[in-house]
């Protein structure tokens, strides 16, 4: 096969991520159809469920017998790219989303440059490598391959995958673990248990869209959501009542005084913005003109720097939220000295708040109001879970880069975040893929035909290191 009929198989299965039930699919039948390709190139592989219908795919060369990962504690080359994409509306497209549609010099489908460009053109490589050295399986380069879930959404995939630094890769750890082990090769499933435990890779490659632009450092992301909670009644009379859009100003406040703290610390002009960011990205409360808000949502996100610790950040932003729940019992203390206001606000609210957040700052904050009702006024929730910054500074891994780039190739330092987060645990990662970002998530995704030509020449040089 080629890449691009590769690519035309992949983008036929619709691998959607999303949190709306209806649009999310299962990625199983893709990495199915990747497994059975990989197989026929004699890679050892293992596909195993992440979650409900959500599955990683691991697949080895079949370099990497007994010998080889019993005295080795390095891994070679990782491939790594996720399987999913974003939802799309097919009335939008041109033409069908899931049949790749190839005109003036252009393939079109969902996910084609977003990332099943990059699945194809490894796909390829590897299939390339079968035809060149058949069942001479120690003369395969020491190569990887790996395809994620749900990057779109949870990035759970990528998250999982770090187990496999400290975890055996058994039935009893990852569930619906299916091994597949070509005939001949000196390997078992105990051997492979192992093969990635207390080991790392030389260099990772993610192949995101940048271009062949390759991508070094990327800032981190953690969300929070901030909720304060009044006690609703008819705006005739509103001091029957406690107005949450009252404090709202305040939480604005001290989150804005801690994005410009934030923008002064860790700075690096490496990045196009070089500080760490906090954006208020959503204020949402009310029901009507006529009564008083009893609810108000605040949702905020902050992109740290590499340099910046994720647990001081956390400390930081319980801190914060320590102290917005010591001004809002100062705020509306009055309020509760009122027995009407006071038989409205249900104690199962306290409760709930705590048992939210046991073991954090949050819990014991509101634990220090009970008696008194007041620690339900605020509340904070973690909409996503936090993801780390990403950075390489392994000189070896860049090293091998750039024989295959441009002399006067850049490494660049990017504001978005990726899987990189979290597969740097196995080892030094660098994102560099075919495709512009530009053209993925919209109506009418692609890949130019010259993109997938450039990065399988790409590929096929960079294996060739890891014979």
């Amino acid at each position: 096969m080629s890449t691009l009929e590769h690519l035309k198989a992949l983008v036929g299965f619709n691998t959607v991520s999303a949190t709306k039930a209806e649009l999310d699919q299962s990625n199983l039948a893709m990495l199915e159809h990747m497994a059975a390709h990989l197989k026929r190139c004699c890679f050892t592989t293992a596909l195993y469920e992440v979650q409900a219908g959500k599955y990683n795919l691991i697949a080895l060369s079949p370099a990497f017998d007994k010998k080889t990962l019993h005295t080795s504690d390095k891994l070679g080359l990782l491939l790594s790219g996720h399987s999913d994409t974003v939802p799309f509306d097919n009335n939008k497209w041109t033409n069908d989303a899931t049949d790749l549609t190839v005109r003036d010099g252009k393939a079109y489908g969902r996910g084609s440059c977003d990332m099943k460009a990059f699945l194809a053109c490894s796909m390829q490589v590897i299939e390339d490598m079968h035809a060149k050295f058949g069942n001479d399986y120690a003369a395969y380069p020491r190569v990887c391959l790996m395809a994620t879930c749900d990057e779109e959404n949870s990035m759970c995939g990528a998250i999982d995958l770090k187990r496999l630094k400290h975890t055996p890769l058994t039935d009893n750890n990852f569930s619906k673990l299916e091994v597949s082990i070509p005939d001949g090769l000196d390997l078992s499933a105990d051997d492979l248990a192992d093969a990635f435990v207390n080991k790392s890779f030389e260099l990772i490659i993610i192949g995101e869209p940048t271009l062949l632009q390759p991508v070094v450092a990327h800032k981190g992301y953690i969300a929070r959501e901030i909720c304060i909670k009044g006690v609703s009644t008819h705006s005739s009379n509103p001091s029957l009542g406690i107005n949450a859009l009252e404090f709202s100003s305040t939480v604005i406040q001290e989150l804005s005084a801690y994005a410009n703290e934030l923008s002064k610390t860790n700075c690096d002009s490496n990045f196009l913005v070089p500080y760490a960011t906090l954006n208020l990205g959503y204020v949402r409360g009310g029901h009507s003109l006529n009564s008083v808000c009893d609810e108000v949502v605040i949702g905020f996100d902050m992109r740290p720097m590499p340099t910046h610790s994720i647990a001081k950040l956390n400390e930081q932003t319980d801190a914060l939220y320590a102290k917005l729940n010591d001004k809002a019992q100062e705020l509306f203390a009055s309020k509760l000295s009122t027995p009407s206001i006071r038989a409205k606000i249900p104690s199962a609210n306290v409760n709930a708040c705590k048992s939210e957040f046991v073991g954090t700052a949050k819990a014991q904050a509101i634990s220090a109001t009970d008696g008194d009702l007041s620690g339900q006024f605020i509340s904070m929730n973690i909409p996503f879970a936090d993801i780390p910054s990403f950075a390489n500074n392994d000189e070896h891994s860049l090293s091998i880069l750039r024989r295959h780039l441009p002399e006067d190739v850049t490494f660049d330092y990017v504001n978005y975040c990726t899987e990189a987060s979290f597969l740097q645990d196995l080892g030094p990662v660098v994102i560099i893929g075919p495709g512009s970002i530009d053209q993925a998530h919209g109506v009418d995704e692609y890949v130019a035909l010259s993109e997938l030509d450039r990065y399988d020449t790409f590929l096929s040089a960079l294996v060739d290191d890891f014979l």
